[in-house]
């Protein structure tokens, strides 16, 4: 019994070891940058060292590296009854992922984003409808981006979650 104990922890070490090991090699070579304009958020970096974390069990069936932006985009809705904000990300499952690309060690990548003009899903067009008028709201998209970082790991948008391995705040991204 405590050599299966022994043997368990020797096993856990190696795992945390390993996993730290391969989190700390995962560097940015140029530090990500973003622009936007009114239309489409492009991000770009460099990265090396990212190596697939083969001991995360949430890892399996993830697929290939890649880059990801992450944020917000905001979304004004005016009608009769007032205004109000709604923020969304990219999607149901990865509520940060607003976009991903292949990502290669040591090579430049570049990402764009364009959203939607009307924010997706069924609580913001319920929300943004004036029962007592039958009168739907207007949506306006805000052209900033918020909360805006840039990411390398994998699985962005999967129903898993991320494995997020290097990750650069940038913050709100103008639009110019």
């Amino acid at each position: 019994m405590r050599t299966l104990v022994i043997t368990v922890g020797a096993l856990l070490a190696l795992a945390i070891s390993a996993s730290a090991s391969a989190a700390d090699t995962t560097r940015w070579v140029t530090d990500p940058s973003c622009s936007a304009t009114t239309t489409t958020l492009t991000c770009t970096g460099r990265g090396a060292g990212l190596q697939r974390p083969n001991n995360n069990p949430l890892g399996v069936g993830l697929g290939p590296p890649e880059a990801a932006i992450l944020g917000e985009i905001h979304y004004i809705c005016s009608g009769s009854f007032g205004s109000f904000t709604v923020r969304q990300s990219g999607g149901p499952f990865d509520l940060r992922t607003l976009t991903s690309t292949a990502f290669h060690n040591g090579q430049i990548f570049s990402i764009e984003y364009s959203p939607a003009s009307e924010p997706f899903g069924m609580a913001p067009a319920v929300f943004c409808f004036n029962p007592l008028t039958n009168v739907p709201g207007v949506w306006t998209r805000d052209p900033n981006y918020y909360d805006v970082s840039v990411a390398i790991g994998f699985g962005f948008g999967a129903p898993s979650g991320a494995v997020v391995l290097l990750e650069t705040p940038i913050g709100t991204v103008l639009a110019q």
